[in-house]
């Protein structure tokens, strides 16, 4: 395959170095400032638009003018979520590959995926197998879902060290920047995931100001997961790194640690691990 990788930062690298290994030939389009896509458009036109695909890793709030350039050329797309920072991009992106909404677009009927790594995380899939009514019963299943908790948190100046975190997309609103976007999506895609019926019915989110930032530094998100009652939060905050999701059931209560890489189960008297 011919791959175009929009974006070379962190995640950037990551897809292009993937590529290369499993045997892709890449070509890369490095954006610095601005949503401009004269890069993309020399690459395409240098290459004759032969991409079998592409990847869209640049920052946020670029991610839909770069999605859109692309799916004008009839490229099949995988972004790094978020998808857009607004719900009217986003549902314009839907609308111009879903064939349910023909306009005579280019991009009609080509592939726009988001990346959501959790969906192939070991401990995703083992804590998604301890839900499975295969397991509703026995010593480690959970059973029927009572209550499920979702805490993650890490202090934003540990996601770039030895460089100013202020500076990052992350910590800045007008590039798509904040926790809900930049870390509550893929609690919400994990969760969709986990529990075939997931809803959201409210939610909280606010600028501690101890950062610096313009962007919110904690969100907590309310709602229900197969039934039972759901609550997560998320922060830029905590000084040591915390990502868990606890499940309790009727069976037992089953705890996976994307940290650790670990997964602890206890109905009170057995212990499972």
């Amino acid at each position: 395959m011919k791959i175009l990788i929009v974006g070379l930062g962190s995640m950037g690298k990551r897809h292009k170095a993937n590529a290369v290994a499993l045997g892709h030939e890449v070509r890369t389009v490095d954006i610095i400032t601005g949503a401009d896509c004269s890069g993309i458009d020399s690459a395409l036109v240098a290459d004759d638009r032969h991409f079998d695909a592409a990847v869209v890793a640049s920052p946020s709030h670029l991610h839909y003018s770069h999605t859109m350039e692309l799916l004008d050329w009839g490229i099949p797309v995988m972004v790094e979520k978020p998808l857009a920072i607004t719900g009217d991009q986003a549902l314009e992106l839907y609308e111009r590959v879903d064939p349910a909404f023909p306009k005579g677009n280019p991009g009609e009927g080509v592939v726009n995926m988001v990346a959501q790594s959790y969906r192939f995380h070991k401990g995703v899939n083992l804590l998604k197998e301890m839900l499975s009514p295969a397991w509703a019963d026995k010593m480690g299943g959970i059973g029927e879902p009572l209550l499920v908790e979702y805490t993650s948190g890490q202090h934003l100046s540990q996601w770039y060290p030895g460089r100013d975190f202020r500076e990052m997309y992350v910590a800045q609103k007008d590039m798509g920047g904040g926790v809900v976007l930049t870390s509550l999506t893929h609690l919400i895609d994990t969760m969709r995931y986990l529990f075939s019926s997931f809803s959201l019915e409210g939610g909280f989110a606010r600028n501690s100001g101890t950062l610096g930032i313009d962007v919110e530094d904690t969100a907590t998100l309310m709602g229900t997961a197969n039934g039972a009652p759901f609550v997560a939060t998320s922060d830029f905050l905590q000084p040591r790194h915390i990502h868990r999701i606890k499940v309790t059931g009727s069976n037992g209560v089953g705890m996976l640690d994307l940290v650790r890489n670990s997964y602890e189960w206890t109905d009170g008297t057995r212990s499972y691990d």
